[in-house]
């Protein structure tokens, strides 16, 4: 069967509007590229709390029953008081809003049906990682990674999520030994696109970059 295999390491002098749609709330800064070392692209929420910026596929074109798969490699300044979304959405009714509006109790909201998206909310009881999933079939699931894996300061770390059929997995920091399952995800047929989002749930402004975002099925 066709192989599809994308990696934007963001060396290109500007953010390929062909391959990733930006979304900002208020007077946050949108991602765009950034001239280091290796590559990369930036962006900054506002001083505001519920403020956040977004990168998605701009093409919906992924599907689970091909066994759509995304990584991403980030960092943010600022790992206290936030949301972080990051995997497999179908289209959102509002690109600055989160799909997942609930992780202790998860739900799934914003227009989005068929999701399986690696989640953190720190204004919740569980502020570790998540990795939930949503299908046009089923229920919604959640499964949490380990407490000890979470963020640092400015440091880089990967988020993988790959999909199969109303269902799949998650993996941080290349750590595969602890990869954590999801019961359900996107439906077979349904069409997806890779997605992040950032967040801030205080007055405090978030440096996110990205360095590369993957994908495959």
């Amino acid at each position: 069967r066709d192989y599809v295999y994308l990696e934007d390491d963001y060396l290109d002098g500007t953010l390929d509007t062909t391959k990733w749609t930006v979304a900002t709330d208020g007077s946050s800064t949108a991602f765009v590229y950034e001239a280091v070392s290796g590559g990369a692209i930036t962006g900054a929420t506002e001083n505001a709390s519920g403020d956040y910026i977004a990168v998605n596929g701009a093409a919906i074109t992924w599907a689970a029953g091909k066994n759509c798969g995304t990584e991403i490699r980030f960092k943010q300044d600022v790992i206290v008081a936030n949301k972080v979304e990051f995997g497999f959405t179908d289209a959102l009714s509002d690109e600055t809003v989160l799909a997942i509006n609930d992780i202790d109790t998860p739900t799934i909201t914003n227009g989005a049906t068929d999701v399986l998206v690696i989640g953190r909310d720190t204004g919740q009881t569980l502020t570790t990682y998540a990795l939930v999933g949503d299908g046009t079939t089923g229920a919604t699931a959640s499964t949490a990674f380990l407490a000890t894996l979470l963020p640092e300061v400015s440091v880089y770390h990967n988020l993988l999520v790959q999909c199969a059929t109303n269902g799949g997995f998650g993996v941080f920091n290349d750590a595969y030994n602890l990869a954590v399952t999801c019961a359900n995800g996107p439906d077979a047929a349904v069409l997806t696109r890779p997605h992040f989002i950032i967040g801030t749930l205080a007055n405090t402004v978030i440096n996110c970059s990205i360095d590369y975002i993957r994908a495959w099925q």
